[in-house]
This record gives structure tokens, sequence and C-alpha cells, in this order.
């Protein structure tokens, strides 16, 4: 098993959801005990998240090159939750191709979708709109997201609780 990957202030945010980080296996799991159980494998070019409903099979979110980027991502898939749970309003967020960050771009590349960052592939996901979400959120550091996620109008990150281009007029 590598050494661990994700930092303490992770661990305090999934903590708010009463989730626990355990390995099993060589693998680093992110589980409440219930419902919902995140995957993080490891191999020598990347890092891969997969989820499971109800204890059925893993299925593909993500995966990329470097350990913040899943950090990252479940920072941000968990702060809806975490957002509910105190009150706060919904965070909506850009899902279109059309929406995603300039300079970068997505294409699909058999059952999945690759983010290119200007500097090259950045990171693959299961479903267009996370790649496009994540392009406006993957420069972000973590801290900046659970900021943004706890701040009732999504500040710094996300003012009006948007994340994308300019905010439609029907949110």
């Amino acid at each position: 098993m590598t050494d661990m990957v994700f930092t303490q202030a992770f661990m305090e945010w999934i903590d708010l959801l009463h989730y626990q980080l355990v390995t099993k296996d060589d693998v680093w799991v992110v589980t409440d005990h219930g419902e919902t159980t995140y995957y993080v494998h490891h191999d020598d070019s990347s890092y891969t998240l997969n989820e499971t409903q109800c204890s059925h099979n893993e299925d593909f979110l993500m995966s990329g090159k470097d350990a913040a980027d899943v950090e990252r991502y479940l920072t941000w898939l968990m702060g809806s939750p975490i957002r509910s749970l105190r009150g706060l309003p919904f965070m909506y967020h850009a899902w279109k191709p059309s929406d995603i960050r300039p300079g970068w771009s997505a294409a699909k590349s058999d059952s999945h979708w690759v983010l290119h960052d200007p500097h090259g592939d950045r990171a693959t996901f299961h479903d267009c709109d996370d790649a496009v979400l994540y392009s406006w959120i993957a420069d972000a550091s973590t801290e900046d997201v659970r900021a943004s996620y706890l701040d009732p109008n999504g500040s710094p990150l996300f003012p009006g609780c948007w994340i994308g281009p300019e905010k439609p007029e029907s949110l």
C-alpha cells in the first residue's frame, strides 16, 4: 500500500457526513458503512475513483494522474450533501459541453470523457457533465472548494452558488 494520499482537512470534511476512510486490500475506501461507498485504486500512473450504491458492483466515476484530483473531486461530490445538512442553498453548476472552461476541452473516448487542460490530458470521467464541472474547479485549492461549499453564497469560488461561466438568468 502506498502512503496516505488524503489530507487531514479532507478527513475532517468527510467526517461532516459521518464518512470514514479505511484501507482494504490496497484500496482506500471512503464509506458511511451504508448506502454509498467510494473506492480509490492506485497504480503506477493514476488514481481511479469508483462508487458503489447499496453494495453493488463498483462503477467508475473518474481517474486522474494526481491524488489531489481525486480529493478535489470527492470534496466537490460531498459538498452538496454538506450544504443540505446545514440548510444552505443548492449549488448549481455548468454541465453542457459548451460551458466548459475556456482553454479546456472534453472528448469522448470509449465509454468515458477525457478532460484536457491547456497542457494536455488532466482527468477522465464517466460523464461529460462531471468533466465540464471539474474544468471549473481543477485548479482551485481543496481549501477554497470546501470554504465555498460552507459559505451561504458560495464564496470565494462560486458566488451566487454557481460553478461555471456566466450564471443563467433562469437559476
